[in-house]
């Protein structure tokens, strides 16, 4: 049940097909343990991250070649004096205090926060915090940086043609970037 309606009469369908997103809180209604075990494991399997062979090799350059001007310039400048170390071989939570020196497109520095109680990925610049809603990130994409395989490249992809760049992300805290954001288990 979402919203105290139940949702779901065909159970094919995955959360983003009935409109249910990041942070929904979901009651399970069921009169045998076996049946909310049923049910729990369907939901896991549809939230699964799509393994990185999924995306074509012709995706994944049209979103981020290394070589692109656009790329290259923050590439070119090298990992930021203030960035958290990237470990490779690793996994780790996101850092309460969010990942630092990280940097957007322009080259700016970010702090990234993340606000479970409001669902939101925190941007924050020297000048200004960018509030986006998990809801709104429709896929993360990440792409390992060439000579520096510690730092990823992420791309927030938001609706079909929105993308924000986010540069020199250590490596570890990807994939707790995608759960946080996304709600994979």
């Amino acid at each position: 049940m979402f919203k105290s309606q139940l949702k779901a009469d065909d159970d094919t369908k995955s959360l983003r097909d009935l409109g249910i997103g990041s942070g929904a809180k979901l009651m399970l209604v069921g009169t045998k343990i076996q049946e909310v075990m049923t049910v729990t494991q369907a939901l896991e399997k549809s939230q699964k991250a799509p393994s990185p062979s999924e995306a074509t090799k012709e995706e994944e350059k049209e979103l981020f070649n290394p070589e692109d001007k656009e790329h290259k310039k923050i590439l070119t400048e090298g990992v930021p004096g203030d960035a958290l170390p990237g470990l490779l071989d690793r996994q780790d939570p996101v850092p309460l205090m969010g990942i630092k020196g990280v940097l957007d497109k322009s080259g700016v520095k970010l702090r990234l926060s993340f606000k479970s109680e409001s669902d939101e990925l925190w941007l924050q610049s020297a000048a200004a915090t960018r509030h986006i809603p998990f809801g709104s990130i429709s896929d993360i994409k990440d792409f390992p940086i060439p000579k520096h395989p510690e730092y990823s490249v992420v791309v927030l992809l938001m609706g079909k043609t929105s993308r924000y760049y986010l540069y020199w992300v250590p490596s570890q805290y990807v994939r707790a970037i995608k759960r946080t954001v996304l709600g994979f288990f």
